[in-house]
């Protein structure tokens, strides 16, 4: 029944403009791909994955969606080496798609394009 209820979650953000990989990470840690999000769906509620990882940019300032997670906390680890080794001379905050952002996720965009690098900046501080 939750793996239902996270299906349905994940539905909406089954869109075909853009493909959306899922990898899997199964019982002792092999891992499935699938190649779009719309072919994994159906493979949800019998799958014995523990995981899924899925391509999908989202704002980078919120960490979770309801019971669906974000990678903010990867990301700020990641700005918070890159303040250690700064190894690059810039970043790109790709907001490209939100257009397709599912509707209860969508808000004013410049306001969310102030909160996305307003976020990155303290990150970075």
């Amino acid at each position: 029944e939750a793996r239902d209820a996270i299906a349905g979650r994940l539905q909406p953000f089954a869109e075909a403009t853009y493909l959306h990989q899922v990898i899997e990470r199964r019982p002792g840690g092999a891992l499935h791909r699938y190649r779009d999000l719309p072919e994994a769906l159906p493979h949800l509620p019998d799958t014995p994955g523990e995981e899924w990882r899925i391509h999908y940019h989202v704002p980078l300032f919120t960490e979770a969606y309801g019971e669906l997670q974000s990678t903010q906390r990867d990301i700020a680890r990641t700005l918070d080496a890159l303040r250690t080794d700064p190894i690059c001379t810039h970043l790109e905050i790709e907001t490209y798609t939100w257009d397709v952002l599912p509707d209860a996720l969508k808000a004013d965009l410049p306001a969310s394009l102030q909160r996305e690098f307003e976020w990155v900046l303290a990150e970075m501080s």
